[in-house]
Parts: structure tokens; C-alpha cells; sequence
């Protein structure tokens, strides 16, 4: 049996790993950044095409510093 390790893995099954790592909750951009992923929301649309489903959102803090979100929702 083969070790599966991330460097084996491409860039959409990089951050499925990590969304579902967290399932129905909500995970930082910078955990996704992390993962030194190019082109990330190209990947994310590329994972929503294949049927997952995926939610964003964008929290703006006092300090007008934007905060952004990924989740993968289950049904």
C-alpha cells in the first residue's frame, strides 16, 4: 500500500484535504495559503465544478483588514 504524502497530491485535492479536515466549518484563506497553492480560487471553482459544494465569506474587522473564509458543506 502506497503513503499518500501532499507533495503527491494536486493542487485541488491539497485544499479538499484541508477543507474537509474541517468540514461545515469554517477555514482561514491563510491555511489554504499554506499550502503554497497557485491560482487558489481557480482551484476552488475547479473543486465546485466537480460538484462540491463550497462557501466563502469576507469579514471586514474594525481596522477595515478583510478576513477571508472557505467551507465545505455537506448535504
Amino acid at each position: 500500500m502506497k503513503t499518500e504524502y501532499i507533495e503527491d497530491l494536486t493542487q485541488e485535492q491539497k485544499i479538499l484535504k484541508v477543507l474537509e479536515a474541517k468540514i461545515n466549518n469554517w477555514v482561514p484563506l491563510t491555511d489554504i495559503l499554506k499550502l503554497w497553492v497557485a491560482q487558489y480560487n481557480a482551484r476552488i471553482w475547479g473543486l465546485r465544478k466537480k460538484g462540491y459544494t463550497i462557501e466563502n465569506k469576507i469579514e471586514i474587522q474594525k481596522n477595515k483588514k478583510r478576513h477571508t473564509f472557505f467551507k465545505l458543506v455537506t448535504k
